[in-house]
């Protein structure tokens, strides 16, 4: 998969960093949360990687995960 992986490129992307806060109870603290937003086009041989890249679409990825954050859509 390692080769597959470098046959696919970024073709295009708009991505912008985003920063946000909550608070934590437990920490009484407020947090500091941020990532990335925008969208990615990678062009080449994806199918290898379509079923993960479901999973994630589904599941989401990350640490902020819990709080909504990783979502992603994949779309042709």
């Amino acid at each position: 998969m390692l080769g597959a992986a470098n046959a696919v490129v970024v073709e295009n992307q708009n991505l912008h960093w985003e920063d946000w806060e909550r608070y934590s109870n437990r920490q009484e603290t407020r947090m500091k949360m941020g990532g990335f937003v925008g969208e990615v086009t990678l062009l080449g041989e994806l199918a290898p990687w379509l079923p993960l890249l479901k999973i994630g679409e589904l599941t989401h990825v990350g640490k902020g995960a819990t709080f909504g954050l990783g979502k992603y859509e994949c779309s042709e």
